[in-house]
């Protein structure tokens, strides 16, 4: 059995690493003697890096990793086995959570949010950001529920501050009136960072990271604190058209004044957890995509041309598809074709929610 029940068991994943080894050594031994390809050294190497990063994760794996740190003399080689023993020692408490939430007895926890769950976790760790926001233990907190769901604002002792979404902190009636049926707010806050996260610049500089992860043993979205003020005009932002098209294609629903900050001419987009709407969904809108539909500049930019083409084309919507349900995921990549076709930054009028 698993150690846990969660990441996957040290023997089998030591069996996988060292098949992987092998295949890697001959294929490396094929290339070398001109018997094998490029493509099949570089598939036979990425099959080696996931393998060795299963094999980090579990309780095994990760008792080495911190043997083989403390016993460097090297400081580089430290730092890095440093930096490896971070990553895995978070993305194996993220899985951990996840699978507790399998098993959980909360009436949010339902098999679809579950699966949802497990496929963010699975996608989060890697990004210094995130690692930032899912090391460290909380030791302070201020409630911060200024909307219609429980939201905390912790300090880590890390010194990283974020603000924290439980899933048992959902207003579901509210929820009911955006259309988002099922617990999806914290997922969707997740979400969101990570189709940033695919998208590029500047959108890893508009949205804030966020993770899904336990605090104080509730699961829950964990996103990191941005300055800035409320209220304020957004077109001060070299970015605000970059931010429109960023509503546009995640379906937001919410988008007023107080879910946006500024900080300078900074803007940070906050608050995804009534976002990946359906077609029919209602309330609000995005005020920042309303500006840009109405203006000259509401055509799409090869850029965005070039985003919305590779997300079409990707069977996996870019990695995003499992994190949503069925629906939302096929409303995202109809949002997508729908801009293509169009050619520009769409408004209420065209895909009414």
């Amino acid at each position: 059995m698993c150690d846990t029940g969660g990441p996957r068991c040290t023997s089998s994943a030591l069996l996988a690493l060292n098949r992987a080894k092998a295949r890697h050594d001959e294929a490396f031994r094929r290339f070398a003697a001109g018997e094998g390809s490029a493509s099949s050294l570089e598939k036979a190497a990425r099959r080696l890096e996931k393998a060795q990063a299963d094999y980090d994760i579990t309780k095994g794996g990760l008792e080495d990793l911190r043997q083989r740190r403390d016993a460097c003399t090297d400081l580089e080689e430290r730092r890095r086995l440093e930096e490896r023993a971070a990553w895995a020692e978070a993305k194996r408490e993220s899985l951990l959570a996840a699978h507790r939430a399998a098993y959980s007895s909360e009436s949010w926890a339902t098999p679809n949010v579950v699966e949802q769950i497990s496929a963010v976790v699975k996608s989060q760790g890697a990004d210094p950001r995130e690692r930032a926001l899912l090391d460290g233990v909380p030791v302070s907190s201020q409630d911060f529920s200024q909307g219609v769901n429980e939201t905390v604002r912790w300090e880590m002792d890390t010194g990283e501050v974020g603000y924290f979404k439980p899933f048992s902190g959902i207003d579901q009636s509210t929820a009911d009136v955006f259309g988002q049926d099922e617990s999806f707010q914290p997922i969707h806050e997740a979400a969101a960072w990570q189709l940033a996260k695919r998208l590029g610049q500047p959108y890893t500089d508009l949205v804030p990271a966020c993770v899904l992860r336990e605090v104080k043993g509730e699961m829950g979205s964990f996103a990191e604190a941005r300055p800035g003020v409320k209220q304020d005009d957004f077109r001060r932002s070299p970015h605000w058209e970059d931010a429109a098209f960023y509503d546009d294609l995640i379906g937001q629903q919410d988008r007023h004044a107080g879910n946006y900050l500024m900080d300078g001419d900074r803007l940070s987009l906050i608050d995804h957890g009534f976002t990946f709407g359906n077609a029919g969904d209602s309330v609000n809108r995005s005020e920042i995509q309303q500006a840009r539909s109405a203006l000259p500049s509401r055509d799409l930019t090869d850029s965005e041309r070039a985003l919305l083409t590779r997300l079409v084309a990707s069977p996996s919507l870019l990695g995003i598809r499992r994190m949503l349900s069925k629906d939302r995921a096929g409303a995202l990549r109809d949002r997508a074709e729908r801009m293509l076709l169009l050619g520009h930054v769409t408004s209420s009028t065209e895909l009414p929610y």
